[in-house]
């Protein structure tokens, strides 16, 4: 059970979230990036892994490596204030190129700058609390997919010939986003207050972000 626990950790680590969002809005509308389907964009979703998920991870590692932390596990709530900066500086670096790209879709800028705000949110509550940034992530992937529903009226998601109803995406984000707060309860690295600010943090930074450029 603790592997399983590990796992899903791994699989929707807070870094690796933006990708996630990119791949799905891929899904759900590849022509507003002026594509046929998610492989005609690989290699924006390279860049998007590389500037938001390995750039903040060689940091943290480096951290890690000159004492500056103590693990890349970020155990301690002091070990978090390092990484989130440095994160804070990559995501806002990436945000300002796609913001430039005439390419990019106003939507996916929405993405980028929810998960921005959501970090910069993540390290005032950090200052006081150990906020649970998976379930930060997982609401602003919530949030990202109700925006595309309710907001600009997207209503199916298509991959490999699949059709799936955007509200059962929905659906089964919900359910995902609190197995992942029940795993990070059952390592005992969080608790419920931690878990749910997560959930507040996530969810209202893509609204945030809704509103600064819509």
């Amino acid at each position: 059970m603790r592997f399983l626990a590990h796992l899903l950790a791994f699989i929707f680590h807070p870094l690796l979230i933006l990708t996630w969002g990119l791949m799905l809005h891929l899904m759900v509308d590849p022509y507003a990036f002026g594509v046929a389907n998610v492989w005609d964009e690989v290699p924006l979703v390279v860049i998007t892994l590389l500037y938001t998920f390995f750039l903040p991870l060689i940091s943290t590692l480096f951290m890690s490596l000159t004492g500056l932390i103590n693990s890349v596990t970020l155990k301690e709530r002091w070990e978090r204030i390092g990484p989130l900066i440095a994160s804070i500086i990559f995501y806002a670096w990436f945000h300002l190129n796609m913001l430039d790209n005439p390419d990019i879709p106003r939507t996916f800028n929405i993405l980028a700058l929810g998960a921005l705000i959501a970090l910069g949110l993540s390290f005032v509550v950090t200052v006081f609390s150990k906020i649970s940034l998976h379930c930060v992530g997982m609401g602003g992937l919530l949030g990202f997919m109700v925006i595309l529903y309710w907001n600009y009226g997207y209503s199916y998601l298509r991959f490999a010939g699949m059709e799936v109803e955007l509200s059962i995406v929905i659906m089964a984000l919900i359910l995902l986003a609190g197995l992942v707060g029940t795993t990070r309860l059952y390592l005992q690295v969080h608790d419920a207050r931690d878990i749910y600010g997560g959930y507040l943090v996530g969810l209202a930074s893509q609204f945030l972000a809704l509103r600064f450029l819509v």
